[in-house]
């Protein structure tokens, strides 16, 4: 009786000191992490939208974690490649991906995408942009009304400008004419750079862009509704769509930091901070871009992600996207 009383003694003393023992570790851990550069994989080409944003972010989040932050651009596959390179990488917390809300997307989109959307832990979000229509000035409509009008009583006269099935701009674009009962051609581009120089030269007479502070300056063109809740801080006089009798052509594009959900909670934990504090410091600058912080907490952020997701989902499966690399 005594013996079996020393030996669960000696295996409690034991299970606290293995307790003591990780407690100790993981705050180690939180304190000693990063002891070396951080990779942040963009999935995207340098010189775009999210490579811009992310070296925003750059200086800040190295000076918060003391450790260089070397961004590496990773175009290609609609996001693919640099979203599997992110996964692929050692899940130690020295590689985060700084995607596009492309990261949930892609699952509900390809046949064969290679990851779940669950494959990542949510560091944090990184800011927003809702997206805006801007038409040519040689379509005879001066506001979105007109606009639709014009387009009914001329079926596929006018024409949209596309950047493939899976992209968001297109999906709203489509979900803009379902909407609005009328019909117009698509024209494919391979990125939102030539399809804003044809806009401005009439080669193509509408399209969806970013609320950003270039596609607000289209040459020959004017930007009718945008596609968020509320009217945007740098274009006040921009009426909403649901304002316009269109409540459903609500969206954006999100930004987030992404982990490999197997990476230390530490690391995790650490980089959201860094990450949080260096999104208030840039507020301002992001703000004069049209890019504009999530609201609520940063633990606020899988719930709006879930609940964007939702719309996206039901546009994906009305149109019946099913995407092969």
């Amino acid at each position: 009786m005594q013996a079996r009383l020393h030996s669960l003694q000696f295996r409690v003393a034991n299970l606290l000191l293995a307790l003591s023992a990780a407690l100790a570790a993981g705050i180690a851990g939180a304190q000693t992490y990063p002891s070396r550069p951080v990779r942040l994989i963009i999935p995207y080409a340098a010189g775009g939208g999210t490579d811009i944003l992310a070296r925003y972010y750059q200086p800040g989040l190295a000076q918060r974690l003391g450790q260089p932050v070397v961004i590496e651009n990773r175009g290609g596959g609609g996001g693919l490649i640099g979203i599997r390179a992110a996964l692929q990488a050692q899940p130690d917390g020295y590689t985060m991906l700084f995607s596009t809300s492309i990261v949930a997307l892609n699952p509900l989109m390809y046949k064969a995408p290679g990851y779940k959307f669950d494959d990542f832990v949510i560091v944090g979000p990184a800011g927003y942009y809702n997206y805006l229509l801007s038409v040519h000035r040689s379509v005879p409509a001066k506001d979105l009304k007109e606009l639709i009008a014009y387009a009914k009583a001329h079926p596929n006269k006018l024409n949209y400008a596309s950047l493939g099935a899976g992209s968001p701009t297109t999906i709203l674009t489509k979900r803009f004419l379902h909407a609005a009962g009328i019909e117009v051609v698509e024209i494919p581009y391979g990125g939102a750079g030539p399809s804003v120089k044809d806009l401005a030269a009439g080669n193509v007479q509408m399209s969806f862009f970013g609320a950003t502070d270039p596609y607000f300056k289209v040459p020959n063109a004017m930007a009718m509704a945008v596609a968020d809740e509320h009217r945007l801080a740098v274009a006040p006089d921009l009426p909403t769509f649901a304002e316009l009798g269109y409540p459903t052509i609500v969206g954006g594009t999100w930004f987030g930091v992404f982990a490999h959900n197997a990476s230390p909670p530490a690391a995790v934990a650490r980089f959201r901070g860094a990450l949080q504090a260096t999104s208030l410091d840039i507020k301002d600058k992001l703000a004069e871009t049209g890019t504009l912080l999530i609201p609520g907490k940063p633990e606020d952020f899988p719930a709006y992600v879930r609940k964007d997701l939702a719309l996206w989902e039901a546009d994906i499966k009305r149109l019946n996207i099913q995407l092969d690399e």
